[in-house]
């Protein structure tokens, strides 16, 4: 995949997770539902009318994490064993901790409706925060790292709180 994935019809990410190649696999596709849970937040946020300072924050946050999807990408068609195949999900889980981080900040704002789409972004980023440790577990196995294995118990502790 040479061009962003976010160019692409959903459909056709969607068939290429599918496909009979390395990537877009696990990461991204965790990455892309991160996005998603993040934009919702926006959303709420927007129609909540206030706080700008988390929507700005939670579009940073969303821009990174588009950027992981288009990285991870490009790092498992160079190399599953570049230093990037782990840097790349680390970050993403990061960034989705920051975010459940804005969620969590959010809550006290929003009732009724809005509260409904403020736990369904939650949802989103927690399953993909656990599918992205999952993989960069899963690749630990290969490259032992205790740096990194210190770094994922910590954020998959952070995670447990949401």
């Amino acid at each position: 995949m040479n061009a962003s994935l976010w160019d692409l019809p959903l459909g056709t990410f969607a068939d290429d997770v599918a496909a009979r190649q390395p990537g877009p696999a696990g990461v991204a596709t965790a990455a892309v539902a991160a996005t998603l849970g993040v934009s919702l937040l926006m959303k709420m946020l927007k129609l909540r009318g206030q706080q700008s300072g988390l929507i700005g924050a939670a579009r940073e946050i969303a821009s990174e994490l588009r950027a992981a999807a288009d990285a991870d990408c490009a790092a498992i068609a160079a190399s599953l064993h570049s230093p990037e195949a782990i840097n790349v999900p680390l970050g993403a889980a990061r960034a989705v901790i920051r975010a459940l981080d804005l969620c969590a900040e959010a809550a006290p704002l929003v009732s009724g409706l809005l509260a409904a789409d403020l736990l369904a972004s939650r949802e989103l980023l927690a399953g993909a925060g656990r599918a992205i440790l999952a993989c960069i577990q899963a690749n630990l196995v290969k490259q032992p790292s205790p740096e990194v294995q210190a770094e994922v118990a910590a954020l998959s502790a952070r995670l447990a709180g949401f």
